[in-house]
């Protein structure tokens, strides 16, 4: 992840990829619209004014726009990103997360936050829209927050940021800057967002998960299942995502959240920072021929990619996962096309190929 500072002092990132950001040619003056979303960003939002316009990447699948109001000396970026998977109660969890461990803005007060779901003048479903906001000590800001909606297989994130405004007011006017970022009427309905709970009971690791012998061709295989994942049988568009109860496992970090439903005791999914990435981890039985031993499958997928690494024999920890990841390459990968349906993944549809013992 990128830090993008639009102030000296002001944290107000939230970017995905560990990418230099490239600017988009745009006339300041206009409005901009996102090619695959049709959101689009006006050169103003109330007492706001569109200072940078960039993309992390070269297919607008991780845009970034800043904006900022110099008379009370706050800024505001908006995102555009495809985050794994559309869950707004992972990507708030992450992005709380990570505001409160933001040194370079201050200590957040976390007796002053205040978190609420909120419905998307879009339609994206009641209670769909997440925000949070609360006061910061500190030299370099009074108060921060950030907003997070779902739009028919995006995420859209507004983090917000002030040196004179109060977290009160620092609401409110998050408030009013999310409904000024315009959308079109939604397709895709989703849940509502909410907070999410520790596990009652952490996953258990037998120690080092030694790595399972496999055939290439089971990437096809898995491939298959994740191109097909939020498709209907009849051919027929998506027009809803069903609700997913998840907890957090205590061996979640920083860096790091450690997610599963509560039913599965060998799977989980590792959501990366607070930008969209992620890993799925779980058992898939394929023929046996590909795979003799039921192993336990990585799958990396980012805004535009989905990765597949080696198999264990055990469900490995989040730390081995991370090591593989850090230290091995992928031994198969799908490229995915930016207004591709097919890489646009329902939360309801993720990790239901593993098995839940």
């Amino acid at each position: 992840m990128k830090w993008k500072f639009l102030f000296p002092g002001f944290l107000v990132s939230m970017t995905p990829l560990a990418a230099e950001p490239r600017p988009i040619s745009a006339d300041s003056e206009i409005a901009w619209q996102h090619e695959w979303t049709s959101a689009r960003l006006l050169p103003r939002i109330g007492s706001f004014k569109r200072v940078s316009l960039e993309d992390y990447g070269t297919q607008r699948v991780d845009v970034v726009a800043g904006y900022r109001d110099r008379a009370s000396a706050t800024a505001a970026n908006v995102y555009l990103f495809r985050a794994s998977p559309v869950d707004v109660s992972i990507w708030q969890d992450r992005m709380f997360t990570m505001m409160a461990s933001d040194e370079l803005v201050g200590a957040l007060d976390k007796t002053s936050v205040v978190a609420a779901s909120f419905t998307p003048g879009s339609g994206a479903g009641k209670d769909s829209g997440y925000i949070v906001y609360g006061a910061v000590s500190g030299k370099k800001a009074r108060s921060t927050g950030f907003a997070l909606l779902p739009h028919d297989g995006w995420l859209i994130a507004v983090r917000m940021t002030s040196q004179d405004m109060s977290a009160a007011d620092l609401g409110e006017q998050l408030t009013s800057f999310v409904a000024g970022v315009e959308l079109p009427r939604a397709k895709v309905s989703y849940p509502a967002a909410s907070a999410i709970a520790e596990c009652p009971r952490p996953l258990s690791f037998e120690g080092d998960a030694p790595r399972a012998t496999f055939q290439r061709q089971a990437s096809v295989v898995l491939n298959v299942i994740a191109t097909n994942r939020g498709k209907k049988t009849d051919g027929a568009p998506v027009t809803s995502a069903k609700a997913v109860k998840w907890c957090r496992d205590p061996s979640s970090t920083t860096s790091y959240g450690v997610y599963r439903r509560k039913e599965h005791k060998n799977a989980y999914l590792i959501a990366f920072r607070d930008g969209g990435a992620s890993a799925e981890v779980g058992r898939v039985r394929l023929d046996p021929w590909l795979d003799a031993g039921g192993s336990f499958w990585i799958r990396f997928t980012d805004p535009d990619r989905t990765l597949n690494y080696a198999p264990f024999t055990s469900l490995p920890s989040p730390e081995e996962v991370e090591a593989a990841m850090q230290k091995e390459e992928p031994f198969s990968a799908v490229l995915q096309a930016p207004g591709g349906g097919s890489r646009t993944y329902m939360a309801s549809e993720y990790i239901q190929g593993w098995e839940k013992d």
